[in-house]
């Protein structure tokens, strides 16, 4: 019985994000929907550490802020290549 509700969750999990990938390639370019994906770990950190107080390492840290970083380089580079157009 467990392995049956962890397939269904991960199948569940699987169906929504890919749902609202393909609900937001409608409205954003796949380069930002992509990058986006990134942040997942950065937020299932934050996640972890308000509902498990689970406190990320230094070097976690920096490299979430690194990843957001990136993420907001690639965003805005999409933002005007949007506005030369």
């Amino acid at each position: 019985a467990g392995y049956f509700w962890v397939l269904m969750v991960a199948i569940v999990a699987q169906l929504i994000a890919h749902g609202a990938f393909n609900f937001v390639l409608g409205y954003l370019t796949a380069t930002v929907i992509s990058v986006s994906g990134q942040s997942v770990p950065i937020l299932s950190a934050i996640w972890g550490f308000m509902i498990f107080a689970e406190v990320p390492t230094i070097l976690q840290v920096i490299g979430g802020a690194v990843i957001i970083a990136g993420v907001l380089v690639v965003i805005r580079g999409q933002e005007k290549i949007k506005r030369k157009r």
